[in-house]
């Protein structure tokens, strides 16, 4: 066990239960019986997710230690750490970190209560979750309105820097005790502590609980805590190791962290704050294409690294460009700063792309087939190439185009092969004609809405720090681009992974 030196304060718990929040918190978490492990759910109150909590806990009994945490540079308190004596704090900092750390820092887990957290034994507690925020007890404690009576007058109410922590048979009485101190002089007692944190408007805990679903442990922070500038008191080692974005993206790919993006796409496509901006609901079930077996796809890895470092993308007559105000683009874009594939994620980010070319494939231009001329096709899909949107008016000069430069280590014949191979495995029994004009334009719009995705992708990874792409920033992007998510949102897998 790590020893730190310097403790604040040691207390007992005796009841099996403690008491946790700020005066009024705690007088209600001692009103109501000793709660089960806590299963608490985020619900939605006004335009923000809150947990509901009763304010009591189930605790291992014995010993605990309370630890003051302060900024390494400034040495004032910046949080708190309270533990049983049989637990060692520096791991358990650690442990409960790697599951639910800050908001405020990247890599931080999960920020709600969820089966992560769960099956990890961390009891999450955001900012809105206790103090003022939660006025049960509130008028029985400090003489004011109980904010639960919708016919209260409105009271202004300054923030909270501290909370306490107390054994459950106590609790009442000691919030008799310390309601009658000030905050700054509130301190340790025999059965619990008080916590301040100077300045911490927005407060954060983070219970730790044992094998028996006991609270063993308890984090305090606040929205200002740098955990990478942050020790035990007495101490200079931080609780975090700072990291450089590409030091934190590579322990995250040796660590396993999951980057398919699946799990963001869902909370975002169906919650109404959303972070990924749909410009639609998901597509139903029933209207969605794939997943195809591999054998079928068109593009290695070798293709979309080629696509990768030379990005495709058609020649728009100077007439067109100019009405326009498009740039005058020469059919290859070589670009040696995109995000590259990395692994063990190249083989999903290559499986990811596949799939959402091969729905767009079967759902938009096998049905097109029936017109016989790359014109008639393009025609028939994008309508006239000096009107409508960007994307189609390069969509129809990819199919119309010829005599495009070749892209360097880029296997076009493979392309050409495989698309008519896909093309033809889906006609569903019915003859399927493609001419080599025709067949070279679908290829060349492969290439050209690849590129897109590659490019956009990138910028994507770039914006979360990383500099290799994952399929979060391909789902990311991708739902995020109006024209991109109108032809590519029918696959199956951009929504669910291939399961």
């Amino acid at each position: 066990m790590t020893a730190i030196s310097k403790r604040y304060a040691t207390f007992s718990i005796t009841s099996r239960c403690l008491c946790f929040g700020e005066l009024h918190n705690i007088w209600s978490g001692s009103s109501v019986p000793i709660q089960e492990f806590p299963s608490a759910r985020s619900h939605r109150s006004g335009t923000v997710k809150v947990h509901h909590l009763e304010f009591n806990i189930p605790a291992q009994n014995g010993t605990w230690q309370a630890f003051e945490l302060v900024d390494i540079e400034t040495e004032m308190v910046s949080g708190w750490f309270l533990s049983h004596s049989d637990v060692d704090p520096v791991r358990e900092i650690a442990r409960i970190l790697s599951v639910s750390g800050s908001p405020y820092e990247p890599d931080c887990g999960s920020t709600m209560n969820d089966e992560k957290t769960s099956s990890a034994g961390v009891l999450v507690i955001n900012r809105y979750d206790w103090g003022y925020y939660d006025a049960r007890c509130w008028g029985e404690i400090n003489g004011q309105p109980d904010f639960s009576n919708p016919d209260h007058e409105s009271v202004d109410i300054e923030p909270s820097e501290s909370v306490g922590v107390v054994d459950y048979a106590q609790a009442k009485s000691q919030v008799a005790t310390w309601r009658v101190q000030s905050q700054d002089r509130r301190r340790g007692c025999e059965a619990g502590v008080w916590m301040r944190m100077p300045m911490a408007e927005y407060k954060f805990g983070r219970f730790g609980l044992n094998d028996d679903r006991a609270a063993h442990s308890f984090l305090l922070f606040s929205g200002g805590t740098d955990f990478t500038r942050t020790s035990f008191a007495g101490h200079s080692d931080p609780l975090r190791r700072p990291e450089t974005d590409q030091e934190r993206f590579e322990r995250q790919l040796r660590e396993g962290f999951d980057f398919s993006g699946l799990q963001s796409l869902y909370m975002h496509s169906v919650s109404p704050d959303n972070i990924v901006s749909l410009r639609s609901p998901p597509p139903p079930e029933s209207a969605c294409l794939g997943p195809y077996p591999p054998a079928l796809h068109i593009l290695r890895v070798q293709e979309l690294e080629a696509l990768r470092l030379h990005l495709f993308v058609p020649h728009v007559p100077l007439e067109v460009a100019t009405s326009h105000g498009l740039p005058v683009e020469t059919s290859l874009t070589p670009n040696g700063n995109l995000a590259v594939f990395v692994e063990p994620w190249k083989d999903r980010v290559a499986d990811l792309i596949n799939e959402l070319i091969l729905s767009y494939l079967e759902r938009v231009i096998l049905p097109a087939l029936s017109f016989r001329t790359p014109t008639q096709i393009a025609e028939a899909l994008f309508g006239k190439p000096t009107v409508g949107e960007l994307l189609n008016i390069y969509c129809h000069y990819c199919l119309t185009q010829s005599n495009v430069e070749p892209i360097p280590n880029y296997d076009a014949d493979y392309v050409h092969s495989q698309t008519k191979y896909f093309l033809e495995s889906r006609a569903a029994g019915q003859p399927v004609s493609i001419d080599q004009e025709s067949l070279s334009g679908i290829s060349r719009l492969i290439a050209y809405l690849t590129s897109e995705i590659l490019e956009i992708s990138s910028n994507a990874a770039g914006s979360s720090q990383r500099y290799g792409i994952v399929p979060a920033d391909i789902r990311t992007s991708v739902c995020s681009d109006s024209e991109l998510y109108d032809i590519l949102q029918y696959s199956s897998v951009l929504w669910k992974g291939r399961g």
